[in-house]
């Protein structure tokens, strides 16, 4: 579902795909937001099978019905990506001239971006900068994010207060998501991505180094900021290779890391029960962050492929 969703936004968005990509991942975050506390009170009041129903009616009454309004792609309605007229395109081409197409500013190319093939991608080496990148990513954080509330319990909060911490790290996301969404187009996403997971190693430093509850908050505040990252992340997949075969290269990215999520829980959980500590998971975790930082820093944009070498952008429109 989260595939085919960012999979569509990056259909509708070639300028201003990341920012779209962060204002759908807040909406994400700011519904968990809102709603945990909700849970929380309903669980405690009656049971988990009621928010499980409650969460079951939520779908077919809401999103289902909602789901009908959704477009696959501007095209499919008469339009073009980022609201475009024919006649900026046509602007846009004249300005271009003779100049070959990868000669042409970024900044402005986005109206002729080009499509990838699955295979032209695979070839490149900004494409599996950023898998590995991803792939680091998702462990690192899969070692630690499913045990968040146990980690703060095992620094000495009380359940209660351990909750909302852990609320405040997910809330976070909200305004770093659509901050980082904002800036995205005017800083490398090199450096964007590679400082997100620094924000990472410094979360879990500080969680391994201090039991106070203001460090914890601090440590969560941190956290949740450096998931800001995750519409860069994605958004560069769209960027660098067009929207035609997003979803395919997406879901290889995804595979690459589909294993952590059952992994490394389980590991750090493990640990936990033998050692009675989270130090050594949230070691590891960090260890692993500073490798996906130093991937993410050797993304390359790609080259064009060679079947565009001779390719030139003329006045037609």
């Amino acid at each position: 579902f989260e595939d085919a969703m960012m999979a569509m936004v990056n259909k509708w968005f070639n300028r201003f795909r990341v920012r779209a990509m962060a204002i759908r991942e807040a909406s994400g975050n700011l519904g968990s937001t809102a709603m945990v506390p909700v849970m929380v009170l309903v669980i405690a009041a009656y049971s988990w099978r009621t928010v499980a129903i409650m969460a079951a009616c939520a779908y077919l009454v809401i999103v289902l019905p909602l789901s009908r309004f959704l477009k696959e792609s501007p095209e499919s309605i008469g339009l073009l990506p980022d609201g475009i007229t024919p006649e900026e395109v046509a602007a846009a081409h004249r300005a271009a001239g003779e100049r070959r197409l990868g000669s042409v500013e970024r900044g402005v190319s986005y109206i002729d971006q080009v499509d990838y093939t699955v295979k032209e991608a695979l070839r490149t080496r900004g494409y599996w900068s950023l898998l590995v990148g991803t792939m680091l990513r998702q462990t690192s954080r899969a070692a630690v994010e499913v045990h968040l509330i146990a980690i703060f319990q095992w620094k000495g909060l009380e359940p209660a207060t351990a909750g909302l911490i852990y609320t405040l790290w997910v809330g976070m996301n909200v305004p770093s998501k659509l901050l980082f969404g904002y800036f995205a187009d005017r800083a490398p996403k090199q450096a964007v991505l590679g400082g997100g997971m620094l924000l990472y190693v410094a979360a879990f430093v500080l969680l391994l180094s201090s039991d106070w509850i203001w460090i914890i908050a601090v440590a969560a505040v941190i956290g949740g900021t450096s998931e800001g990252i995750t519409p860069i992340n994605w958004g560069t997949v769209g960027d660098y290779f067009g929207r035609r075969h997003y979803a395919t290269l997406r879901g290889f990215i995804g595979m690459s890391y589909s294993w952590a999520w059952l992994v490394m829980p389980f590991a750090s959980g493990w640990w936990f029960d033998h050692h009675a500590s989270y130090g050594v998971p949230l070691v590891v975790a960090s260890v692993v962050a500073v490798a996906s930082a130093v991937a993410y820093a050797s993304m390359r944009r790609p080259q064009l492929p060679a079947r565009f070498a001779t390719v030139r952008v003329t006045g037609d429109p």
